[in-house]
């Protein structure tokens, strides 16, 4: 705003002079361009409260029920009062902050001069011309922070949608359901209506695989616990390696299709009162045991029961936001370690969500008091898992945007002002024999210099950014020359070519109709 009210105050020198020599007082004159400035401000605000409006449904709309819950206040985000008593605010001040400097240089400028001056040479100063070069420097860093920014983001949110997670996620429902302690005191109870239920939604048609796990994979709960290695000196508790814990049914890991990389499954025959056993995850038994193998070790699992390694699974990729990954993780049959509240992933041939009402049936079936809660599919799981760094993208990607046209408008807007201020010098250079190629030069050299400070700032401050946002950034170099030196060369091509515009005018300027020019 203030380089563009800079070189509109400047083009309108002449026409200051002309109204301060017929009398108009230079307290008037400010007041003029002052009110004007505060008129374009508080229009930019109405247009913007309408954009900020359409702004919070879309950010409404683009988060995922399940993280609201996360967000203190979330449900009564709204544009009030105070929010529009400040959007009016800011109008008012940018208009007259940065209307108040070019409305005090014009009407400080000499009548004389200026009537005699204007047009025929770049009017406005060194001091006028430093500034608006600083201006579209910092648009030009700004928009190369923001748009590297947004290009990690986007290569993040890529990987993580697209990338292996290490398990199945078409054609799969997950649902939980809490059994009161009251109403089920022993473990065998618990077990009994786990195993009942679990039997029931296999005969459901296109069930194709039932399963059941304390904590889903990328969720935002996670458990972890610290175990103790049979044959290595005791560690204190707050030393001893911890890994995340599950207690699964023998259907989970199969059905979710993680793969056996050694040994087995967990199956259906361990349960209470046979030996003790766990599967571990590759990543896990490579951080207990490095170089060994891990089969038939055992671990003390919360300082209680010794467990046997019956086999190594793949490795299931966690909340990014919530856990290191890969995560290390211990499944234990939840035959063995009876759990209240479990996850229930239901994989089918159909539509998910169509399940969902003959599984609350069945639920209820077995205990009227009962009901599903948390029903999603797999793939929603996983979008409101990467829904941070979705959200994060999507802004990021529209602030580059609005950079972007603002840096692109700034530098066409100098550089036509200052073709338009040099008409009579570049025709004189033409008369003199000056080629097209020489103007281009001319025109062009002034361009590439403010390009090249602005995207020599821009690398510094995308440099720093990437540092400051490595912890929302998965599998993600956060100063990655491809993604600086591409963003770079795009912003500098795009204002190459903001530029070219006016080095057109310039090249098609005629020695005589310059000479004449006003």
């Amino acid at each position: 705003m203030a380089n563009l009210l800079l070189v509109r105050a400047t083009a309108r020198r002449r026409e200051i002079a002309v109204r301060v020599a017929l009398g108009a007082s230079r307290g008037r004159i400010v007041r003029q361009l002052l009110t004007e400035s505060v008129v374009i401000a508080l229009a930019g605000g109405a247009l913007g409260v309408v954009v900020a409006l359409w702004g919070l449904s879309a950010t409404a709309a683009s988060v995922p029920v399940e993280i609201r819950t996360f967000i203190p206040g979330f449900g009564a985000m709204r544009l009030d009062a105070r929010a529009l008593g400040f959007t009016a605010l800011v109008a008012v001040l940018s208009g007259a902050v940065f209307g108040l400097a070019p409305a005090l240089a014009a009407a400080r400028a000499d009548v004389q001069q200026s009537l005699k001056d204007a047009g025929r040479s770049e009017a406005g100063g060194g001091g006028a011309r430093r500034l608006r070069g600083a201006l579209v420097v910092t648009e030009v860093a700004l928009a190369l922070v923001l748009l590297s920014g947004a290009t990690l983001m986007v290569a993040t949110l890529r990987r993580l949608l697209l990338d292996d997670p290490g398990f199945r996620t078409s054609g799969v429902l997950t649902l939980g359901v809490t059994l009161p302690a009251a109403d089920y005191p022993r473990d065998s109870a618990v077990t009994a209506f786990w195993d009942e239920l679990e039997r029931r939604l296999t005969e459901l048609p296109c069930v194709e695989a039932v399963g059941a796990t304390t904590v889903l994979p990328m969720s935002w709960a996670e458990q972890r616990t610290g175990v103790e290695v049979e044959g290595r000196p005791p560690r204190r508790p707050e030393e001893a390696p911890r890994v995340g814990l599950r207690m699964v049914s023998a259907g989970y890991l199969p059905g979710l299709g993680v793969p056996v990389i050694r040994g087995r499954h967990l199956a259906e025959d361990d349960r209470s009162g046979s030996r003790d056993v766990a599967v571990l995850s590759e990543a896990a038994a490579r951080r207990l045991w490095p170089g060994e193998e891990a089969l038939g070790k055992r671990l003390r699992v919360r300082g209680q029961r010794w467990v046997e390694i019956v086999g190594v699974v793949g490795n299931v990729r966690g909340n990014p936001l919530v856990t290191d990954d890969p995560l290390p993780v211990l499944y234990l049959p939840r035959r063995q370690w009876a759990a209240r509240s479990l996850l229930l992933v239901v994989r089918t041939a159909g539509e998910p969500t169509a399940l969902a009402p003959a599984i609350q049936r069945e639920i209820a079936a077995l205990d009227s008091r009962l009901a599903a809660g948390d029903v999603a599919t797999m793939p929603r799981v996983v979008a409101t898992a990467v829904s941070p760094q979705s959200a994060t993208a999507q802004t990021l990607a529209a602030a580059a945007l609005i950079a972007l046209l603002m840096a692109a408008v700034g530098t066409y807007g100098v550089m036509a002002y200052a073709v338009a201020q040099r008409t009579q010098e570049i025709g004189v250079r033409v008369a003199l024999g000056a080629t097209g190629a020489d103007i281009a030069r001319l025109v062009l050299g002034q361009a590439l210099v403010l390009l090249g400070a602005g995207l020599g700032l821009g690398i510094v401050g995308a440099l720093l950014t990437g540092r400051a946002m490595r912890a929302i950034l998965y599998e993600t170099n956060a100063a990655d020359p491809a993604v600086i030196g591409g963003v770079a060369l795009l912003l500098g091509a795009i204002g190459l070519l903001a530029s070219w515009v006016p080095t057109r005018r310039a090249l098609r300027v005629h020695p005589m109709e310059a000479l004449r020019y006003e």
